[in-house]
């Protein structure tokens, strides 16, 4: 698996390279999972700045919510997706790195 912040923009280039690359062999295939914010006209730069920060900036007030997004994700939507897959275990369906800034806590997700 997959998981995919930033799915707004990045998820028909991400899932045609992981296409392509299983395609020859490269990695094995895949599901990618597509992780971004719902609502109306949702702003975001600043959802953006809200959960993939690890720590509050005055410069950017809603900044800070990085643990909590990585708790969320942890605790709840990787839970729920392996629960709801039959691609099996993590190691067998060979889970990718999260890429968020957060990556020194990315580790403790896998």
């Amino acid at each position: 698996m997959l998981y995919l912040t930033d799915a707004q923009w990045d998820f028909p280039m991400v899932t045609g390279l992981v296409q392509s690359q299983a395609d020859d062999g490269f990695v094995p295939p895949m599901i990618v999972v597509a992780i971004t914010w719902g609502g109306s006209n949702p702003n975001f730069d600043d959802l953006r700045f809200k959960d993939l920060t690890p720590t509050h900036s005055e410069r950017f007030p809603q900044s800070g919510n990085g643990p909590k997004f990585l708790a969320f994700l942890k605790k709840e939507l990787i839970p729920f997706i392996e629960s709801q897959s039959t691609a099996g275990a993590r190691g067998v369906s060979q889970w990718a790195t999260l890429a968020v800034s957060l990556s020194r806590d990315v580790e403790t997700i896998c």
